[in-house]
């Protein structure tokens, strides 16, 4: 009996708190959902397993991207060690949860969570001409297991302008893409010529002042053709209206010419500034030649002329605020196409050809223009594509065989043989994806349906058009070949 009691008084005395105590921790043990694993059972994952910077200026720095590492886990993990493979001497950069560096280590992800990595990337320069690439990663381990991220870029070493004036004649060539980062004015007396399949990229807020001549003479293959867009290449600024100032021309600039040159993501494509008046504009004297060209994307307008002479062949102006706006002045326009649709980048709220006999200030400018075998069209029901802003009724409008979208023609004007309100039947207008290809259809209406203009005999694609019914737009059109 006595060793009972002794018995019973140990337990109570030594064992009960113990096993209380046990207890208590195995209940708090259930609680902790942060508790640190290792070994086999974890299990880390990166929300892309690659970053890529498609083309990279030399010398730039570009904007950071980001990846984000996720733990889909049960408990919390430790990563032991996060690192830069190519260390210091990497180009890229690496950012992890706001430190700079390339090694971090005892970064403890509790579960359901995650981290971010930002990377950037800096190219030196070197002498290759053509696009190079680059790579690194990022490696990290955590318990038994390792993850990795791949880096990777295209380089491009470049031309560096950083503005002023060129006093001079100049040549651009396509020996390597030239990048002006501050504005750049071409002095009067002096030509820049930039030479077929050179790319030209302007910062953003800059442009080209064109107060001597311009003459951008690309060829109709694509390797050929001449690029002026702004100086962001990264998604989706590679795409942005208004990336960048456009081409201006002074009031004593003439004889400017541009063959299949592409002008993209400018506040205005190609304006100039506003000449004198001093009587209606003869167009005896040239001042801008365009054949061949592509606008696409200006934020304002594509091209705004004032009391100018202008001359359009075979172009394609599309989904810019307005396509041309014209006050007074004396403009051809053959074989276009100007188009307007919205998209993630730009709405179509706005006529395509905006014609006034005035400047801004309301003073009278005749204005005269012949518009032969051109297509202008939208997708804004309620618009009508050509606006007429008349003060004095000083129009001199020659419209032959061009498909218009209009509710009705102006009175103000000709017009011959036009298609009125008719689906052009493009090959692809996609505008989710802003992806578009202006070629026609066989079932379009444009097809056959011009009139044979003497001396244009190819279109922009350098095909020949018919010589008795040719096409209407800047594409004539040809039978898919058949096997």
């Amino acid at each position: 009996m006595r060793k009972r009691i002794h018995f019973v008084h140990f337990v109570r005395k030594h064992l009960l708190p113990a096993l209380i105590i046990s207890c208590i921790l195995a209940s708090m043990s259930g609680c902790q959902k942060d508790q640190l694993l290792t070994g086999n059972t974890l299990s880390l994952y990166n929300s892309v397993d690659s970053v890529q910077f498609n083309e990279v200026f030399t010398t730039q720095l570009q904007p950071t991207q980001s990846v984000k590492i996720f733990n889909g886990s049960e408990q919390a993990v430790n990563v032991q060690e996060l690192q830069l493979a190519g260390g210091k001497n990497s180009p890229f950069k690496i950012n992890v949860n706001g430190q700079a560096g390339t090694e971090f280590s005892s970064l403890n992800l509790p579960k359901n969570d995650s981290f971010y990595v930002f990377v950037t990337v800096a190219l030196p320069e070197n002498n290759s001409d053509a696009p190079f690439e680059v790579k690194d990663s990022i490696i990290y381990n955590y318990g038994s297991k390792t993850g990795k991220i791949i880096l990777q870029a295209t380089g491009l070493n470049a031309f560096y302008l950083s503005g002023g004036t060129l006093s001079k004649d100049t040549t651009w060539t396509n020996k390597r893409p030239i990048v002006i980062n501050g504005n750049l004015a071409i002095a009067q007396g002096a030509t820049l010529n930039i030479e077929p399949g050179t790319k030209v990229y302007t910062k953003a807020g800059k442009g080209i002042q064109i107060n001597g001549r311009l003459q951008a003479l690309g060829t109709a293959d694509s390797a050929g053709q001449i690029l002026l867009t702004g100086s962001r290449l990264d998604i989706p600024y590679n795409n942005m209206p208004g990336s960048w100032q456009g081409l201006s021309f002074g009031p004593n600039s003439k004889n400017n010419r541009l063959q299949f040159v592409h002008i993209k993501n400018a506040v205005n494509a190609i304006a100039d500034t506003s000449r004198p008046i001093t009587g209606a504009h003869t167009g005896d004297e040239s001042y801008l030649t365009l054949e061949g060209c592509v606008i696409l994307q200006s934020s304002k307008e594509a091209l705004l002329l004032r009391h100018t002479s202008a001359v359009l062949t075979n172009c394609l102006i599309y989904n810019s605020g307005i396509g041309i706006r014209a006050m007074g002045g004396t403009y051809h326009l053959q074989y276009v196409t100007m188009a307007g649709y919205s998209n993630d980048y730009i709405y179509h709220t706005d006529p395509l050809l905006y014609l006034a006999d005035h400047h801004e200030n309301g003073q009278a400018d005749p204005l005269t223009l012949t518009a032969t075998n051109c297509i202008i069209t939208g997708d804004n029901d309620p618009l009508d594509e050509l606006y007429l802003d008349n003060i004095n009724d000083a129009f001199d409008l020659n419209f032959k065989n061009d498909l218009i979208k209009a509710a009705a023609l102006p009175p103000l004007g000709h017009f011959t043989d036009c298609l009125l309100n008719a689906d052009p039947a493009f090959t692809l207008i996609d505008n989710r994806r802003a992806e578009y290809d202006f070629q026609l259809l066989s079932i379009s209406p444009a097809v056959a349906a011009g009139l044979p203009i003497a001396g244009i005999t190819t279109d922009m694609a350098g095909r020949s058009r018919s010589a008795s019914s040719p096409s209407m737009g800047c594409y004539e059109f040809k039978e898919a070949a058949t096997e």
